[in-house]
């Protein structure tokens, strides 16, 4: 499945349509048939995304799922299944910090290095442990994009547009990343990062 694609369900006839954040997602592997309609007492919300990775929290707050996004749109209607949004109680929906997305997809990082077990992975995780205590001491600050140079009214709408408001959002992203939005060449690229780090 491509992201940005509609599609139906046609085992269960539900339209699904790609992930967004807030969308809440029954765990089928949970589910379980008490009348009409399934009920799924595993409820996940997607609280990030971008266009490599999916990070979703249950409603109790007390577990996350990380997953890679194409796996995850392609599993939509088998393993995953879109619950109708206007059913969720909003009362229940998970309430989370800013910054929490990005520590949780820095410890899977840190996992990985470490079960690799090498000395350069090893000093690699002993990094991004520190980068994760600072980040949890840290609250995010909003941008005002204006005072970037070389960031103009457009490209500050993209940078918000694609999830970049704060310094947080700026300081997991990858270069990659920001390249992809337009208007961010290597020169602004190179301004965002220096006045991250200025303030």
């Amino acid at each position: 499945m491509s992201s940005g694609s509609t599609t139906t369900d046609t085992s269960q006839g539900r339209l699904q349509k790609p992930p967004q954040p807030g969308y809440v997602y029954g765990d089928e592997r949970h589910a379980s048939d008490s009348g009409t309609e399934p009920t799924y007492p595993e409820q996940f919300q997607v609280v990030f995304i971008d266009s490599e990775r999916v990070l979703l929290q249950n409603l109790d707050a007390t577990d996350y799922r990380y997953e890679r996004r194409d796996p995850f749109e392609d599993a939509i209607g088998t393993r995953w299944t879109l619950l109708d949004q206007e059913d969720v109680d909003e009362s229940s929906r998970a309430d989370v910090p800013e910054i929490t997305p990005f520590v949780s997809i820095l410890e899977v990082k840190a996992e990985s290095y470490r079960r690799s077990r090498t000395e350069a992975n090893r000093l690699k995780a002993e990094a991004i442990e520190d980068a994760i205590q600072l980040l949890e001491g840290h609250q995010p600050t909003t941008i005002d994009w204006s005072e970037v140079d070389g960031i103009g009214e457009k490209t500050a709408e993209q940078l918000v547009d694609h999830g970049f408001s704060t310094d947080a959002d700026l300081a997991v992203a990858s270069d990659e990343q920001l390249r992809e939005i337009p208007g961010i060449g290597e020169k602004n690229l190179a301004n965002a990062r220096k006045y991250i780090e200025s303030n």
